[in-house]
C-alpha cells in the first residue's frame, strides 16, 4: 500500500463524518493535516444524524459500528462517495448497494492478520490449558481457601501439541493461525469457499477437506470467515453435533457466524471442552450466560488492539478517504466495490 501526499488536496473543505468515539489518537500528524483540510464531525452515536447525511462526502467508520449504513441510510447520504472502514470486516455497511449507488467502501485489510492471528492462538492455548479458568480462581480464593482445595497445582488440562487444528476460512488470518501452530506439531486441516492452489497449501503445511469433514475431525475449530447474509450462525446445533466432545472453539471473526444459543448448549452439556471469544452478536453486550461459564475465555474484540497495527489503520483510513476525495481511486476497495474502479 502506498501512502498519499496528504498536503497535495484537490478538493478542500469536504465533508467528512468520523464514526468513532475519540478522535484518531495514532496517527496523528497525518490525522492534523486532514483535519485542517476538512470539514469533519465526530460522533460516537450513529443514530439522529437525518440533517447532517445529505451533506456528507465520505465516512471514517470505526470497526465496532455494527448495521448503521443500511440501504435506508445511505438513500439519504446524496453527495457521498467514500465509506473508509477501519478494520478488516465490514458489516455495519450495505457494500452490494453502495456499489449500486457508485460509493466506494474500503477496509484495512491483512494489517490486521498477525495481531488477530496473534489473539486467536492465545485463546487456543487459554481453553487448553485452562488459563483464564484457573486465573479466576487465584483471583477470587483466599489463602485460606486455596490450602484446603485440592485445585492448587491440579487444574489439569489439554495439551494441544501434536492435535489437528481446523480453520474455517483460509485468508490472511487463517493462514497466520496456520504458521503459528507449527511450535505445536498440529495438523492443520482448512476449509475455504475455495481451496488454495498447491504451493500455498505446502507453504502453510494445511490440507482442504469439505466444512463436515473439518468439524467431525478437528481437536480445535478457529473461526475466521467473514459475516454477510451467507454466514449468519454458520455454526449451529447441527454442526456442534458433527464435532468430536470435547473439541475447542475459537472465535475472532464475528459474533454473528455462531448461533450463540447453540454454543451455550454445546458448552453447558460438555459437547465443547471450552471456547475462545474475541467477539459477539450484540457487542459491547456479551451474553451473561457466557461469562458463567468456566470453560470460556472472553476478550472485547481486542484482535487488532496494538499501537502498530491500529496506528497503520487509522492511516489506511485516511489515505483512502484522501484518494476518493481527490477524484482518485481508493488503495484497499473491498470486493463489492471492484466494478467501481476506473480502468487504466
Amino acid at each position: 500500500i502506498n501512502s498519499v501526499n496528504y498536503l497535495n488536496f484537490k478538493y478542500l473543505n469536504m465533508n467528512i463524518l468520523i464514526v468513532m468515539e475519540n478522535e484518531p489518537d495514532l496517527a496523528i500528524e497525518q490525522w492534523a493535516i486532514f483535519k485542517k483540510n476538512h470539514n469533519t464531525l465526530m460522533i460516537a452515536d450513529v443514530h439522529d444524524l437525518d440533517a447532517v447525511l445529505p451533506t456528507i462526502d465520505g465516512v471514517f467508520l470505526h470497526h465496532s459500528v455494527v448495521g448503521f449504513f443500511t440501504k435506508e441510510v445511505i438513500d439519504k447520504c446524496t453527495q457521498l462517495k467514500i465509506i473508509a472502514n477501519h478494520g478488516a470486516g465490514y458489516d455495519g455497511i450495505d457494500a452490494n448497494y453502495c456499489t449500486e449507488k457508485g460509493i466506494y467502501v474500503t477496509n484495512t485489510p491483512d494489517i490486521t492478520s498477525e495481531d488477530t492471528a496473534d489473539i486467536a492462538f492465545s485463546h487456543l492455548l487459554s481453553i487448553s490449558r485452562r488459563i483464564s479458568e484457573s486465573e479466576r480462581w487465584l483471583r477470587s480464593t483466599t489463602v485460606e481457601q486455596r490450602r484446603e482445595s485440592p485445585l492448587w497445582g491440579n487444574f489439569i488440562s489439554v495439551s494441544p501439541h501434536r492435535k489437528t487444528l481446523g480453520i474455517l476460512g483460509f485468508g490472511a488470518i487463517g493462514k497466520q493461525m496456520a504458521r503459528r501452530s507449527v511450535g505445536f506439531d498440529m495438523t492443520v486441516i482448512y476449509h475455504n469457499r475455495t481451496r488454495c492452489d498447491e504451493e500455498e497449501e505446502v507453504l502453510y503445511n494445511a490440507t482442504y477437506v469439505s466444512k463436515e469433514e473439518l468439524l467431525s475431525t478437528a481437536d480445535y475449530i478457529s473461526v475466521h470467515i467473514p459475516s454477510n447474509v451467507h454466514t449468519a450462525n454458520y455454526l449451529s446445533d447441527e454442526e456442534f453435533g458433527l464435532m468430536k466432545d470435547g473439541a475447542f472453539l475459537i472465535n475472532t471473526a464475528r459474533g454473528a457466524v455462531i448461533d450463540e444459543d447453540a454454543l451455550i448448549r454445546a458448552l453447558k452439556s460438555g459437547k465443547l471442552g471450552g471456547a475462545g471469544l474475541d467477539v459477539f452478536p450484540d457487542e459491547p453486550d456479551v451474553n451473561p450466560e457466557l461469562l458463567e461459564i468456566e470453560n470460556v475465555s472472553v476478550t472485547p474484540h481486542i484482535g487488532s488492539a496494538t499501537v502498530s497495527t491500529r496506528k497503520r489503520m487509522q492511516e489506511i483510513v485516511l489515505e483512502n478517504l484522501t484518494a476518493v476525495l481527490n477524484g482518485g481511486q481508493p488503495l484497499t476497495p473491498v470486493s463489492e466495490s471492484q466494478s467501481l474502479l476506473k480502468q487504466d
